[in-house]
């Protein structure tokens, strides 16, 4: 079986990605690839897009097409103990006070790591001919 195609767009706010990324989305369903559709942005519109529900996990919209709006802080709440203890202890194995390592394991950026997280979950499961991204704003991602 062949990797998925992974399609990102991202640029500034207000350009349209949503659109296009939701367009190309239904492009391939009607192609016949089993395709995901992930909004990465805190303000979702994708359900606008689509005119159909979208939550935190995939749903199917049409037929070959799932959509997802990726909740990153419902995501990093269900996975933040994992990363947060191999994040200490990779800092602890360095000679990092174990104290200042704690405090070292929120780095900036961790809301878009569980987003990335999230593609990768669905790239790996093998479920998807095609996961295309709605990124976040530029200046965010």
């Amino acid at each position: 079986m062949s990797a998925p195609r992974t399609i990102l767009y991202t640029g500034k706010g207000g350009v349209g990605k949503t659109s296009v990324a939701a367009a190309t989305a239904r492009r391939c369903a009607a192609a016949g690839m089993r395709t995901v559709i992930l909004s990465t942005d805190a303000a979702h519109s994708l359900s606008d897009s689509l005119e159909a529900e979208v939550g935190a996990v995939p749903s199917e919209v049409a037929p070959l097409l799932f959509a997802q709006e990726v909740q990153a802080q419902t995501e990093m709440e269900h996975n933040w103990d994992a990363v947060s203890g191999w994040l200490g202890e990779l800092l602890a194995d360095r000679g990092v006070d174990p104290i200042v390592a704690e405090e070292l394991t929120v780095p900036p950026g961790m809301d878009e790591l569980f987003s990335l997280l999230q593609i990768k979950r669905h790239h790996d499961s093998g479920e998807f001919d095609a996961i295309v991204v709605d990124c976040a704003p530029t200046g965010e991602t």
